[in-house]
């Protein structure tokens, strides 16, 4: 008895965990497919295959809205990016350490953020998040900048403002969706942008 109790526990966990991964990820496709206000709670489950009570008690849909933008964002390895950005080594190291991994993560995730912006227009708990993601992203980055720069507060954060968009899902967007950019061109133009940045915070 007290084995069987012992490994229950551990595959009731696991199958509760591989049940959240199939509703988070059907949430995914449908909210990237249909939008947010598009998406039901019973599309969800239909596509999970699972009870609409299984996909309630995972909580309200802005929920499962961050958890899809975070599993796109997020999930699975990430190769490391090659640069054609042609600056002596100890930059180029730096900047690719950022920027190969990153691409790949506005690649997979792209789709789920243009899904999170519109849903922020019509819903609060939407905005919410956007508005915490970007605020979050700006203090990593000024963070980053206060630990390894000596210039001035105003100066780091103007930079850490102008990073915030380079290294954005909307400059990603932008150039590689829209403009059909290779990503080789944009991580050529952010790396470049970044490095300024820096050069100019160390004169």
């Amino acid at each position: 008895m007290t084995d069987t109790r012992r490994y229950d526990s551990p595959t009731r966990a696991e199958a509760a965990s591989r049940t959240r991964r199939a509703v988070v990820e059907a949430a995914a496709e449908l909210f990237e497919t249909n939008g947010f206000a598009g998406t039901t709670m019973r599309s969800i489950a239909e596509r999970a295959q699972v009870s609409v009570e299984t996909v309630n008690a995972l909580g309200p849909k802005h929920d499962l809205l961050r958890a899809a933008f975070e599993r796109r964002f997020l999930g699975g390895s990430l190769p490391g990016g090659e640069s054609a950005i042609a600056l002596d080594a100890i930059d180029a190291d730096s900047v690719r350490t950022v920027l190969g991994p990153l691409i790949q993560q506005f690649n997979r995730s792209v789709g789920m953020h243009r899904t999170l912006v519109a849903a922020a227009d019509a819903d609060g708990n939407a905005r919410n998040l956007v508005n915490e993601l970007r605020a979050t992203q700006r203090r990593q980055i000024f963070d980053l900048l206060d630990a390894h720069t000596g210039a001035r507060r105003a100066e780091r954060r103007r930079a850490a403002d102008a990073l915030s968009f380079v290294l954005s899902h909307h400059a990603y967007d932008h150039f590689v969706v829209g403009c059909r950019w290779t990503e080789v061109q944009y991580e050529d133009w952010a790396a470049r942008a970044v490095l300024e940045e820096m050069r100019r915070l160390h004169p």
